[in-house]
């Protein structure tokens, strides 16, 4: 039973001006079936001519059977490469396949040769990315399918994870044996387990000696063995030990700020602020802050996810026996001055950040933190601190200071890191701050760059960060 709204809303976006929302309207039409065939000739007189060659294209259907438009070439055979846990398939086509362009049915076609084509439930018959394929053996290569995550096996380096324009190594060399995946959990684990047949190990037998006999020679024997129910968990929301500051830099936009909260914004043609899991389009009455007499006083924020993360930082009027400074006044110093570079939420104030942090709690006497060399800057000094009590020391162009508190020590920090992969040559930001989700951002010009102080990208983000940088998967 085909919904003829449905249908009509789809005919519609063929025409629409981005070509995305084109192809994605052509995609599910393909889905269909002979059963939008009668629907689409009557709507073809009607249609504008983009609209109407794609329908023509979906219509030749009736004559000549394809794959969403692609035809095979050769002697037209499809190999079965993979059987798919969803209860699709992958089949290579040695001849490969033509690829026509659906705005243009009278070009010339494409052609890719040879040709690995996905066929899924509720997908769109799709040739996987060349990026993909130039990688696979057909008869070796072992493919699984998860969403939209695809997980290879086809070498000595094991279960790999194609990220969109290459591919990431999933298990350790002693891991190799664990290259069947199962699947993906709830949590967004990546399991594996050995393939049958790999289990076997060998267990010492021996026959009884003789009184006079030495020690019992062992022969190898094959038997169960009791691991062979393991399953491999690579977990991704575990912590790193190793401290990591994955940073993603976006330098598309006309103009870059933030909202009165404190989301990341960018802004071409419409105004998006990053939010916690992805981009959300701002209404056009919604401020939005991009100067540095804009930039409020450096300020601790609330926790992630808490009430108070989505409302502006402010600092207590009870934190300082001194009045609070205006945004002018505030902005970071070039150098050792009487305004605080950070406000933390016990009151704390913070100096300095060039050689030195000098603490002035609300109670108790101040400190001071001498700056190994390593670590001395040239200013001009900005100071943030994150949900686990680290802070990140700005204090020169294209490199970041991690700072860990050692509580009942001598020296009230410790050096952890020192960042400088990725991390943007800036010699005088709009504004650095730790946004609502706990990530620090950096606004200069019209780039915006996002540091993911936990060493971890949640997933809705890294989908969107695909391809940014060239070494993104590490």
């Amino acid at each position: 039973n085909v919904k003829e709204e449905e249908i009509d809303k789809l005919v519609d976006d063929l025409s629409d001006t981005d070509q995305a929302v084109r192809n994605a309207a052509y995609d599910k039409l393909s889905q269909y079936g002979s059963g939008i065939w009668p629907i689409l000739e009557k709507l073809l007189p009607t249609e504008g001519p983009e609209a109407q060659a794609r329908m023509r294209q979906l219509l030749k259907q009736k004559v000549v059977p394809t794959l969403n438009g692609m035809v095979l070439l050769g002697n037209k055979t499809l190999n079965l490469a993979a059987r798919l846990a969803d209860g699709g398939t992958v089949f290579y086509a040695e001849a490969g396949v033509s690829i026509p362009y659906p705005d243009n049915p009278d070009a010339e076609p494409a052609y890719r040769v040879p040709a690995w084509i996905s066929i899924r439930p509720g997908r769109p018959i799709e040739l996987l990315p060349e990026s993909m394929t130039s990688d696979l053996t057909a008869g070796q290569s072992r493919l699984y399918a998860n969403g939209n995550d695809w997980i290879v096996t086809n070498d000595l380096r094991g279960p790999r994870r194609f990220v969109g324009n290459g591919y990431v190594t999933l298990l350790r060399k002693s891991e190799h044996d664990f290259s069947d995946f199962l699947g993906m959990d709830r949590r967004g684990r990546w399991l594996f387990r050995k393939p049958p047949g790999t289990h076997a190990t060998t267990a010492p037998t021996a026959t009884e000696p003789a009184a006079s006999s030495p020690p019992p020679v062992t022969s190898a024997s094959t038997m169960p063995s009791a691991k062979d129910d393991e399953t491999l968990i690579i977990d991704p929301t575990l912590p790193d030990p190793t401290p990591r500051l994955p940073v993603w830099v976006l330098d598309i936009a006309d103009e870059v700020g933030w909202t009165k909260a404190g989301w990341p914004v960018t802004k071409k043609n419409s105004a998006y602020a990053l939010h916690e899991n992805g981009w959300q389009v701002l209404n056009e009455s919604e401020e939005i802050f991009d100067k540095p007499e804009d930039v409020p006083p450096q300020v601790e924020p609330p926790p992630p996810n808490s009430p108070a993360a989505t409302q502006p930082a402010t600092i207590p009027a009870t934190s300082f026996s001194t009045p609070t400074h205006t945004p002018a006044t505030t902005a970071p110093a070039t150098q050792s001055g009487d305004s605080p570079i950070l406000t933390d939420r016990q009151g704390t104030r913070y100096f300095g950040g060039l050689t030195d942090l000098r603490l002035v709690p609300r109670k108790g006497a101040a400190m001071t933190y001498a700056l190994p060399a390593v670590a001395t800057g040239v200013g001009p000094a900005w100071l943030v601190k994150v949900a686990d009590g680290r802070l990140f020391l700005f204090n020169q162009p294209g490199r970041v200071v991690c700072l860990k508190p050692t509580p009942g020590k001598a020296e009230p920090f410790k050096l952890e890191e020192i960042f400088t992969h990725h991390v943007p040559t800036v010699k005088t930001p709009t504004r650095i701050w730790v946004d609502p989700a706990g990530r620090i951002a950096m606004a200069w010009e019209n780039q915006l760059a996002i540091f993911f102080p936990d060493g971890y990208i949640p997933p809705p983000i890294a989908e969107l960060m695909l391809g940014a940088n060239d070494d993104m998967d590490e």
